[in-house]
């Protein structure tokens, strides 16, 4: 679209963003008698549309791209009048994927597949829609111009929503993931007071050349071994399940609760160590994530404080399943205290919310 279009939108842009200017051409109501006129229908929908985007928490929506793996390093401003998707770029290559989507004609589809699912056509009272997405290239360049310049850096007091995003990590860290550590570490303890009483029920009713794979493996084990039968340490090998089970979901919940917001921030408000933190987060809790997985195999994974309670011979059959709940758990204690860390350098005072 040419930068003096009649029909676009009045919008100031700010130093490294742009506009995502998207108006309603078509819809099909759930109840054909609320259609009437088409043009007030679609008025008062794309009115209807816009305060649904303005009432979702931004990182909410943001989470939407990230699952797709896509738009890193953009950072969703706002919604504004219009229907203008105000974003901000962290960089070059975030601002040449969303002009290349642009110009390859894919955005359209992607903006109407992550912002009109299942839900928002619930609360819009609509079956079917179609977007239409305009960029300006004016403001592509003027930006781009802008990201250019060396050392820019922002004042995080100047980016609220960014302030805001980093409180709701705080407040998550504080009510989440602090008192569920206390709460891992306990458990962990628990099963390590047992673990010889652990090690030596399993030896007692598993073959000798079983090697303890997975979780899925022990579940199955007990599963073919003990069907119908009394065992005295089931209680403790359900124990272990449970608590690590409980472990990995929680690791899970940190996209949500941290990654997302997180990717909200401007790279331009943290400083290089800060940025490495933000870097690293999503492989970490990756890693974590998949390395609980029920199907995991652990038997590579060796815990020191554990591999000195087992005897030699039995590492191979046993050190994976002994220390998949203490990796996972003090892995748990340094992404805690790497996020304090993350938290506490930023030259204002991070406050619960």
């Amino acid at each position: 679209m040419g930068e003096n279009d009649v029909n676009r939108p009045v919008f100031e842009r700010s130093f490294g963003q742009i506009g995502i200017y998207m108006d309603i051409i078509e819809a099909v109501p759930k109840n054909k008698d609320e259609y009437g006129l088409r043009h007030y229908y679609i008025q008062d929908l794309e009115e209807r549309f816009l305060s649904e985007l303005q009432n979702t928490r931004l990182d909410k929506i943001k989470g939407l791209f990230e699952k797709q793996r896509i738009w890193k390093g953009v950072i969703i401003e706002s919604f504004d009048k219009g229907i203008v998707m105000k974003i901000g770029l962290n960089d070059m290559e975030a601002i040449e994927e969303v002009w290349s989507q642009h110009q390859t004609n894919q955005l359209q589809d992607i903006l109407q597949s992550t912002l009109v699912g299942y839900p928002m056509k619930e609360n819009l009272r609509i079956t079917d829609i179609r977007l239409r997405v305009r960029l300006y290239e004016d403001e592509y360049k003027g930006c781009k111009n802008e990201l250019s310049l060396p050392d820019s850096k922002f004042n995080l007091v100047d980016k609220p929503n960014d302030l805001y995003m980093l409180r709701l990590v705080k407040t998550f860290q504080k009510q989440q993931i602090e008192p569920q550590l206390q709460n891992f570490h306990k458990g962990a303890s628990s099963i390590n007071n047992c673990l010889s009483e652990l090690l030596l029920g399993l030896k007692r009713f598993l073959p000798k050349d079983i090697v303890v794979e997975s979780r899925q493996h022990l579940i199955s084990l007990v599963e073919d071994h003990l069907r119908g039968k009394k065992y005295a340490n089931l209680d403790l090998i359900n124990k272990f399940c449970q608590i690590l089970g409980d472990v990995v979901n929680f690791w899970a919940s940190l996209t949500e609760g941290v990654l997302y917001p997180l990717a909200q921030v401007h790279m331009q408000c943290e400083s290089p160590s800060q940025r490495q933190f933000h870097k690293d987060l999503r492989d970490r809790v990756n890693e974590a994530t998949n390395s609980g997985k029920i199907d995991f195999n652990w038997t590579k994974m060796k815990h020191g404080s554990i591999l000195r309670r087992i005897l030699p011979k039995e590492s191979e059959r046993f050190s994976g399943l002994c220390s998949i709940l203490p990796i996972l758990v003090d892995k748990l204690d340094d992404f805690d205290h790497d996020l304090h860390e993350y938290l506490s350098s930023f030259p204002i005072a991070i406050q619960v919310l």
